[in-house]
């Protein structure tokens, strides 16, 4: 794997580039997280696919910009990205809020988007709860905001938030993620008022519209698992409601992990998931029980 820094938009942006062939798959992380949040998906799946993953701005080595935590401007970057690297079409491949920056660009740009790939996330819109969000990962938001006598102290803290789910992957990212302060403290790269502009922009997304706009074949992985002490993050109806609506989409649950072991955690069954489905020539859609129609109404009423 290759760290390195693509000037795009006015800014730099780092990436984590492991090599392979075909249609590249660029990975979008989560809120807080970083682009060594998919060192477990880049060893898995190279040399048989080429995966990159990136630093949102404000992230890991990324430029900490005054303003554009939006996710129309990390849209904007990675389209950026794109053209800086040559890369007419990638696999887009999006955990949590990365999720939902897939599936706008995919609906914005469908000539650039070769399949998607949605973990655990994918939604927004103005009838979001971000209240009770926020309370649900308030751990995660927190951390941002705390200063750290040492990065060996943020270490500690963090096994004991990942207790039991610790992982050379895990250290892996909160080691990008930790950076140290002038007065020889450490804290997180990532500020705490930037990461709530960019979930608070969500409030402008049309998750509806995106998701029916979505030319490309996709997947829904879901994580069932509980998340900091509480039940999963994401919720079973709502995910099959975003497969439902998105016209070409597989849903397909990834037992035994959560919200944070989807990615980072040692099952292959993330990773198995997403051969199965890039090998398969013509996916088809696979929600079954109830009708698309109705599926696709109520996610109308209930989410756009």
């Amino acid at each position: 794997m290759e760290e390195k820094d693509i000037a795009i938009n006015g800014i730099k942006l780092h990436v984590a580039d492991w090599p392979g062939e075909g249609t590249p798959i660029l990975c979008l992380p989560g809120l807080t997280a970083n682009c060594r949040y998919m060192d477990n998906i880049g060893e898995r799946l190279s040399p048989q696919f080429r995966v990159i993953a990136v630093d949102f701005r404000g992230r890991g080595d990324s430029d900490k910009t005054p303003n554009g935590y939006h996710f129309a401007q990390h849209a904007s970057d990675i389209i950026g990205l794109l053209d800086t690297l040559s890369l007419d079409k990638v696999i887009l491949l999006g955990h949590s809020y990365g999720a939902a920056i897939s599936s706008y660009i995919a609906s914005q740009n469908p000539d650039r988007v070769h399949r998607v790939i949605l973990v655990d996330g994918g939604g927004g819109g103005p009838k979001v709860d971000y209240e009770d969000l926020l309370n649900n990962i308030e751990p995660m938001i927190t951390r941002l905001a705390t200063k750290y006598g040492s990065a060996e102290a943020y270490f500690e803290e963090m096994k004991n938030m990942y207790e039991g789910e610790w992982s050379k992957h895990t250290e892996a990212y909160l080691k990008h993620d930790i950076g140290t302060n002038e007065d020889g403290t450490s804290s997180p790269k990532l500020t705490k008022e930037r990461a709530l502009q960019d979930l608070y922009s969500l409030k402008e997304f049309d998750p509806y519209h995106a998701w029916t706009n979505i030319q490309a074949p996709s997947l829904f992985l879901w994580a069932s698992g509980n998340f900091l002490g509480k039940p999963s993050l994401s919720k079973k109806e709502p995910t099959k409601l975003i497969a439902a609506v998105i016209p070409i989409c597989q849903w397909v649950e990834v037992k035994d992990t959560n919200h944070a072991t989807i990615l980072l955690g040692d099952n292959s069954a993330t990773t198995n998931a997403i051969k199965a489905f890039l090998e398969d020539p013509s996916p088809k859609h696979s929600i079954g029980r109830m009708k698309r129609s109705t599926y696709r109404s109520l996610a109308k009423r209930t989410l756009g």
